[in-house]
């Protein structure tokens, strides 16, 4: 909140993270980044009930799974030109289909430059 009141405050922008928090200072909040649980809470309870031993594993709900996402940007889309949102929508296409490989610390451990 405290980000997101001064960059209101400072007439710049903020990202909202983990929920959508467009709505906490509209116009301010540029897009929030969404962690959809619920989406993963449903995946894993679906797996139990079909008797799938989950436990030791690691389960990943990206962009093709439908775990995280951008919010709508209710209260900036339209201040947004077309062509940057058609590059999101392009980017998060080629992170669907693997053109684009995002980072994973799981896998890949820390990258250098933060240890």
């Amino acid at each position: 909140m405290g980000v997101i009141e001064a960059a209101k405050e400072a007439g710049h922008y903020a990202i909202g993270v983990d929920g959508d928090q467009d709505g906490l200072a509209p116009g301010a909040v540029l897009t929030s980044m969404i962690k959809k649980t619920d989406v993963a809470v449903e995946g894993v309870v679906t797996e139990y009930a079909k008797g799938t031993k989950l436990g030791g594993t690691t389960i990943a709900y990206g962009l093709k799974e439908g775990g995280v996402g951008l919010s709508e940007m209710k209260h900036t889309k339209d201040i947004i030109p077309a062509a940057y949102l058609q590059k999101v929508e392009q980017a998060k296409a080629d992170i669907i289909s693997g053109k684009i490989k995002v980072w994973n610390v799981v896998d890949q451990g820390y990258p250098d430059y933060l240890k």
